[in-house]
């Protein structure tokens, strides 16, 4: 049996047989693409009726916010307009401004790296690419960006 955890409300899960990740799965519009990263196969479904859902065990004070969709490493996210990224602070009076989601970063002499939540300085200092909407999205895009550079 199949169990899906939900990331992202009514939008994203993760999809596990036992404790190990198997795919996800994504709404689009009215069906579901499941994505097998066993065997890379995308099969669209009308239903979720076959998996099991996870409960969630959630602790609303320390619960991390999500912005347009990206998740967040805050309890508090104040949103900030910005043409093209999820940008948010953690406080109302905060200076710090982050981006939501998760990132890679060509640090110099180190290469591409992972980021999460990521101050907007870093990604104005460094070249990047994202945001991405997962952490298994972000790392397939930095294996391809280190295979990239070689």
């Amino acid at each position: 049996m199949y169990t899906t955890k939900e990331l992202i409300k009514d939008k994203f899960w993760i999809v596990e047989v036992g404790s190990s990740k198997i795919g996800t799965i994504r709404r689009q519009d009215d069906v579901f693409e499941f994505f097998d990263q066993r065997d890379k196969s995308i099969t669209m479904l009308d239903t979720l009726d076959g998996f099991k859902t996870a409960e969630r065990k959630v602790d609303t004070k320390t619960e991390s916010q999500s912005l347009n969709g990206y998740p967040t490493n805050s309890s508090v996210v104040i949103p900030i307009t910005h043409n093209s990224l999820p940008l948010f602070r953690k406080t109302e009076k905060g200076k710090t401004t982050y981006a939501a989601g998760y990132y890679i970063l060509k640090y110099h002499g180190m290469g591409w790296q992972h980021a999460y939540c990521p101050k907007v300085e870093t990604l104005d200092k460094y070249e990047y690419q994202g945001p991405y909407f997962t952490e298994w999205d972000m790392n397939l895009q930095l294996k391809k960006a280190k295979k990239d550079d070689n």
